[in-house]
């Protein structure tokens, strides 16, 4: 577990330890700007799909390296703080380690994160593999591999055509999964080749996020190359269909 810092923890029975954390929010020297804040964990802080311990990992944070908060939420409780804090580009981080000015309760001034869209129901579940079927550092491992992570279950999305990104929608109807047109949460999205900034063989991403006609997608091999993962937003193009997980 990451190394303990916290001035939260040891503030954490003092009023008046509180209010002066909270007279730094307010434009004491050395504070915050509003919405931007530092990792305090010592050791790498793991960037979430969802707030909580259990879900998928997304990146790392570094000791220091600055974030900016977009709204907080609840979620898994850690050292006795519940509160999780959701970054800029979708991520979950726990505000536990974050140098937020308040311990276990949310910050004033930062938003509380609307409430997460409901999982469908109708989610089929289809055709099983042992293990990740994608190629390591590409698309298709990583996608794979959340699906995973969410599910429990390592998704057969090979033939009756090849295992190239852009065929997965229609192997995955072919083997039973539930293949949709609208974007959802929790699903692979499939992109055609061409399509969104994706090769000639398509693209395949993990969605975490569905607002306002954007999805928030998890991917690897796309901005930074072969064996990066980095996580984006954008307005996907209506070919674009989605494999949803169970």
């Amino acid at each position: 577990m990451y190394a303990a810092r916290n001035l939260k923890t040891a503030l954490s029975g003092s009023v008046c330890a509180l209010a002066a954390l909270a007279g730094l929010a307010l434009g004491a020297p050395g504070a915050s700007a509003a919405g931007i804040f530092h990792v305090t964990a010592t050791l790498p802080l793991a960037e979430r799909a969802a707030p909580s311990t259990s879900s998928a990992v997304l990146g790392w944070l570094s000791h220091d390296e600055a974030v900016v908060i977009v709204c907080q939420t609840t979620g898994t409780d850690v050292y006795g703080s519940p509160i999780w804090d959701r970054l800029a580009g979708g991520q979950y981080v726990s505000d536990y380690w974050l140098d937020t000015p308040v311990y276990a309760r949310f910050t004033p001034g930062l938003p509380q994160c609307p409430a997460p869209t409901p999982t469908p129901t109708g989610r089929a579940v289809g055709a099983t593999a042992s293990g990740d079927q994608g190629y390591p550092g590409q698309c298709t491992w990583w996608a794979d591999y959340e699906f995973h992570a969410y599910s429990g279950l390592w998704p057969d999305f090979t033939g009756p055509n090849n295992g190239n990104a852009q065929y997965w929608a229609g192997n995955a109807q072919a083997k039973g999964w539930t293949v949709s047109s609208v974007p959802q949460p929790w699903s692979v999205a499939v992109f055609p080749a061409w399509t969104d900034g994706a090769g000639g063989d398509g693209h395949v991403a993990w969605v975490t996020a569905v607002s306002n006609g954007t999805i928030t997608v998890s991917e690897e091999n796309f901005t930074y190359g072969a064996g990066h993962v980095d996580v984006r937003t954008l307005t996907p193009s209506s070919s674009v269909l989605y494999i949803l997980a169970p």
